[in-house]
């Protein structure tokens, strides 16, 4: 444990070496877990190194209207066109496109620095996808879409105001936690870096993403969702399919804020600052006057229960999908253990398909062996497979691997490490087969 807290260390202090020219990177040790967690991939000093070697900055103003108005050059010109900055994102080079395309340190520009003979800072730093930093950071910076709202001043209150609204994020999923009457190990209290409701805001992450991204294919009924008006903003109230310890579901609030999605080419919508709704009266005080919480169903992500249970023999597989072994087995091979990454293809290729044949054998012994899922993206149920390295009583999987129909072929889409593929299962059920369910209880053992 003191070798990987050293090496934590020389993370951090060479993560702040390479950006003391771009600004106060703040705390360097939970840029790094953001950065580790997008790529999905364990962080060198080279790599860091590489982060900041021919990258680039963009500076945005104050007054900027919209994405496209910013201005890339020195910083000494930059104060030359009489704008006053508002923030810069600095690119990070030479990472592999995992989750985001590239990863960005986003930081905001602050004068009049308290006890300080500097005339200003560049402070502090957030990390992630530009879209993702825009629409959490930036809403007065608008797409040319949604180009009506007005530019606000980011001032140091107005820094203090962000970083208090994750504090309060952090008691409002404590407050969850401590009203759920049934725990499930949602919180690890040995997290040494204190992200004690990571699962819990990933389970809550999930079910927002799902029902937004069916909202927007309008393929979700108005009887599991309540949306309303009040002070000029669109709200939506959700069942977060969580009981309390009374035995009630516990309700969630949450802001709208719509966004032009040039991908998907539609308005889709994302939710922010929840709040807990509690009773009828607490509804009524946020806008939801003509409503009976039990009318807000719990979501269901499926139409038949009959589509959780896997159907289909090795036949129906299509285990002849070169592009998709590439994928699983090359792009994704920072998900499988250090132990596997140095294996060739073709014999991870030929494990995938022996723990096929050994999930098949095992579903006729038990049916939930091969577990449900619900895929966001592509809006349908697919099925989890644990994945071996060695076949053995209560061995634990190395990885799982996704599936889901198409036609008459199920087709091998993916692999999730084993956290992973328990915090996905969930948005459908409490995992209880047995491989699945030791993954999580050996996961907190060890942690």
């Amino acid at each position: 444990m003191l070798e990987l807290d050293e090496n934590e260390l020389i993370l951090e202090k060479r993560m702040i070496s390479e950006s003391r020219d771009y600004g106060n990177i703040g705390d360097a040790g939970l840029v790094l877990r953001n950065i580790r967690k997008n790529l999905n991939k364990e962080l060198t000093e080279d790599i860091i190194r590489e982060m900041f070697s021919n990258t680039y900055v963009s500076y945005y103003f104050k007054d900027s209207k919209n994405r496209k108005d910013f201005y890339i050059g020195s910083e000494e010109s930059l104060f030359s066109s009489k704008r006053i900055p508002l923030c810069k994102f600095v690119k990070l080079s030479n990472i592999p496109e995992m989750i985001h395309q590239y990863q960005y340190l986003l930081f905001f520009y602050t004068e009049n620095i308290p006890d300080s003979n500097k005339l200003y800072e560049w402070r502090p730093c957030y990390v992630g996808g530009k879209d993702f930093l825009f629409n959490k950071f930036l809403p007065q910076i608008d797409n040319a879409f949604f180009s009506q709202s007005r530019p606000i001043n980011i001032t140091e209150s107005t820094i203090k105001h962000i970083e208090t609204n994750e504090y309060s994020h952090t008691r409002f999923l404590d407050t969850i936690y401590e009203n759920l009457f049934n725990k499930e190990k949602w919180k690890n209290e040995e997290d040494v870096n204190k992200l004690y409701f990571n699962r819990l805001n990933r389970y809550l992450n999930y079910l927002t993403s799902a029902i937004s991204k069916k909202i927007s294919s309008e393929t979700l009924d108005e009887k599991y969702y309540c949306k309303t008006v009040k002070d000029g903003s669109d709200y939506i109230l959700i069942n977060s399919r969580l009981l309390n310890k009374f035995g009630s579901w516990i309700y969630l609030s949450y802001k709208i804020r719509k966004s032009y999605s040039r991908e998907a080419g539609k308005v889709i919508e994302e939710y922010l600052s929840p709040q807990i709704v509690n009773n009828y009266q607490s509804a009524y005080d946020s806008g939801y006057t003509d409503i009976s919480l039990n009318d807000v169903k719990p979501v269901q992500f499926y139409n038949d229960s009959n589509d959780l249970l896997f159907k289909g023999d090795i036949d129906s597989f299509d285990l002849d999908d070169s592009q998709h072994f590439q994928h699983m087995l090359e792009d994704r091979q920072n998900r499988l253990p250090e132990s596997l990454r140095e294996k060739n293809v073709m014999e991870l290729a030929t494990r995938f398909k022996s723990s096929i044949e050994y999930a098949l054998k095992m579903k006729e012994m038990d049916y939930n062996y091969i577990v449900p899922s619900y895929g966001i993206e592509r809006d349908c149920i697919q099925f989890l497979i644990p994945f071996y390295d060695e076949f053995a009583p209560d061995k634990i999987p190395s990885g799982v691997i996704v599936t889901n129909k198409i036609g008459k072929k199920w087709v091998l889409n993916t692999i999730l490490n084993l956290s992973d593929a328990y915090d996905v299962a969930r948005l459908l059920a409490i995992p209880a087969t047995n491989w699945i369910w030791k993954c999580k209880k050996m996961e907190f053992a060890n942690e």
